[in-house]
């Protein structure tokens, strides 16, 4: 994939400033590239941000476990409604002035992905909500639509990013900069045809 530096980075500006960012189809529209070209620049920008939690995670440190329910995930088997629910191993962590939260880790529970959704039931009793996952479930359906569950990791460090980051407005396009310098280049590799 090649794309010339003055749309891709206008696509890493608007993606980092943006408080909630932006869907690759808008962003298509906006920079006048295809959205297969954003999306890919999008899953680079996921990767890097993925790859650069260099904190180490104390294990001593409880991870809470919290349901995401609700969420569209393309590729879904027939038996399945339209909506999914998953379940994520959360750790948290305060620290500065006024004891901001920050995300420390997320990580998808793999055999929780693809349940069904209570809220199609009409229903929505669930022990130990999370404002936090509703912030997420609202992130995610509301700019993005939905995701493949594949997906759903990097979508998850693109929102632990954009949290950890709230309050620095002015330099979260700096910051994100850095880390996509300083990631592993993210290799895109086509099905090669057979013949």
């Amino acid at each position: 994939m090649h794309i010339p530096l003055l749309k891709a980075f206008p696509i890493v500006f608007h993606l980092s400033a943006y408080k909630k960012g932006s869907s690759v189809l808008n962003l298509a529209k906006l920079v006048s590239v295809s959205q297969k070209s954003v999306w890919l620049i999008k899953r680079k920008i996921q990767e890097a941000i993925g790859q650069s939690d260099s904190e180490a995670i104390d294990e001593n440190q409880e991870a809470r476990l919290r349901k995401v329910d609700g969420i569209i995930l393309t590729h879904r088997q027939d038996e399945k409604n339209g909506l999914q629910s998953a379940k994520l191993l959360l750790r948290q962590v305060s620290k500065g002035k006024g004891r901001k939260r920050f995300i420390k880790s997320v990580e998808i529970v793999k055999s929780s992905v693809r349940t069904d959704c209570h809220l199609v039931g009409g229903r929505y009793v669930e022990e130990g909500k999370d404002i936090l996952m509703w912030n997420f479930r609202n992130w995610l359906s509301g700019v993005h639509h939905h995701c493949a569950d594949k997906y759903l990791k990097g979508y998850s460090d693109e929102f632990k990013f954009r949290f950890n980051h709230r309050f620095e407005e002015d330099k979260i396009w700096y910051i994100l900069m850095e880390r996509l310098i300083n990631a592993k280049p993210y290799v895109y590799r086509r099905n090669a045809a057979k013949g």
